[in-house]
């Protein structure tokens, strides 16, 4: 068997295994939430690691865009929204948020190949964005029609979601020019410490909504903690970061985000959190140790 169906094959049964164990948690009472969102992460993590310890050279690019990959990533993203439509009860804000998170994958498919011709062209920034909202909104009225609620945090998420991914995806690229990689990680926490808890306080002087501050809190929690395999994966795709970096911006983003979680309302590490820092932590470590190939000069 060839090591894309392998891999692909090897990742399906993780997400698999990893939506039956939210399942449980759901009649556990514990946050389904959490689990789903990392069941469609974790398939792309694991078959990233898979990747990246096989002999081949890593690029993420190669993962992305795989037409091996594309049946894959559309099962997955299938997998997450029909398996929250199945189990939720919960309100419409995280419905939304969850049901976006699972479609990531697809997104990623569909739009990236825009942004890869040309990374930074203002027009293919655009387009990508709009695609976002197109996707934002489509979801929106489908939770608002689901739940029965009125006006919901849909714009709101959608606001906090594309000011945080811009904010990375430019500071990156800056960073990257100018400094080494070891340091791109320690500038991104620095940032995500500073920039996530002024979009809580953008976000609730938001005039003409009465939403409480733990929902916008949510809203932007979740944005950032959701949208940041995403980011990491367009970064890498784009050659702007190694593999070690993102992974350890993977590491700490998720840490620091628990920890602002914790001081702004009273949120806790989630096990899935907690063992999705963990993976990242190990692909870390697995990428570190690996042997690479010596350059032999010309």
């Amino acid at each position: 068997m060839k090591i894309e169906n392998k891999g692909i094959a090897f990742a399906l049964l993780a997400n698999f295994c990893w939506a039956t164990l939210g399942v449980i948690t759901r009649f556990l009472d514990t946050n389904v939430f959490s689990f789903l969102i990392f069941s469609n992460v974790l398939g792309i993590l694991l078959y990233t690691i898979y990747y990246a310890v096989s002999k081949r050279e890593f690029l993420l690019s190669q993962i992305v865009f795989n037409k091996k990959t594309v049946p894959f990533m559309i099962t997955q993203s299938a997998l997450g929204i029909f398996g929250f439509l199945a189990l939720s009860d919960v309100t419409f804000p995280i419905g939304a948020t969850t049901l976006i998170l699972s479609s990531i994958p697809l997104v990623i498919v569909f739009i990236a190949p825009l942004v890869i011709k040309e990374p930074f062209s203002p027009q293919n920034i655009f387009i990508a964005i709009l695609g976002m909202i197109g996707l934002i909104l489509f979801l929106d009225i489908a939770g608002m029609i689901k739940h029965n609620s009125g006006i919901s945090l849909g714009m709101i998420f959608a606001f906090c979601a594309f000011a945080t991914n811009a904010v990375n995806i430019f500071t990156m690229r800056t960073i990257s020019i100018h400094y080494p990689d070891r340091l791109v990680p320690l500038f991104v926490s620095i940032g995500a410490i500073i920039f996530t808890p002024l979009m809580f306080f953008i976000t609730d002087a938001i005039p003409f909504t009465d939403f409480s501050f733990n929902d916008v809190s949510l809203a932007v929690y979740t944005s950032t903690v959701g949208l940041l395999i995403p980011f990491i994966a367009i970064a890498k795709a784009l050659n702007l970061i190694t593999v070690q970096a993102a992974s350890i911006i993977g590491f700490s983003q998720i840490i620091i985000a628990g920890i602002l979680g914790f001081f702004f309302f009273g949120e806790t590490f989630t096990p899935s959190q907690l063992l999705g820092a963990c993976i990242v932590l190990g692909s870390l470590i697995i990428l570190t140790l690996r042997k690479r190939p010596k350059v032999e000069a010309i």
